[in-house]
């Protein structure tokens, strides 16, 4: 009986050693595999805060295509209605109307680069944070898998001293 009982407290520590070591690949697994979600998360965002910008670009292409279609509507209307444009006084209405517009033009242009801007540098923002969370998913599955580590050197440490105790005893 007693050699059966030494080999089984053995064995029971070398099962759970490896039941723990097991668990802790598992979590260190775990921990890669949520990281390249978090990386590829983070990819997609950089990729959207790209097309943050060449959206702005298309989008003021075709805003600059409306905006000489409106002033050549505006100078056609003041020629129709015989108005001079090119009278050589830069301060009658229809040079500071037509002046004031094209402010407005290049002012609103200012305003879709900014918010171009804002949201690409908010895209840029998450996917530093999404690389962030898939840093710290990783390094928390590695504590795991060294709590496993040591619980598996515990349990073999354990299991040796029983297995030492049940020797002395019988022996």
């Amino acid at each position: 009986m007693a050699p059966l009982a030494i080999a089984a407290s053995a064995g029971s520590a070398v099962v759970t050693t490896m039941g723990y070591m097991n668990a802790a690949k598992a979590a260190q697994t775990t921990g890669d595999y949520n990281k390249k979600i978090y990386d590829y998360r983070a990819d997609v965002t950089e990729r959207d805060a790209e097309l943050i910008s060449e959206q702005n670009r298309l989008n003021k292409i075709k805003f600059d295509r409306i905006s000489r279609q409106t002033m050549a509507k505006s100078k056609v209307a003041y020629l129709k209605s015989g108005i001079v444009l090119d009278d050589g006084d830069p301060n009658s209405t229809p040079q500071k109307v037509l002046k004031e517009n094209a402010e407005l033009i290049q002012f609103e242009k200012k305003v879709m680069d900014y918010n171009a801007a804002i949201g690409k540098q908010q895209q840029l923002d998450t996917a530093v944070f999404e690389r962030i969370q898939g840093d710290v998913a990783r390094m928390t599955a590695y504590n795991q898998a060294t709590g496993y580590k040591y619980q598996a050197g515990a349990s073999l440490l354990g299991g040796a001293a029983k297995t030492g105790q049940l020797y002395n005893q019988y022996y």
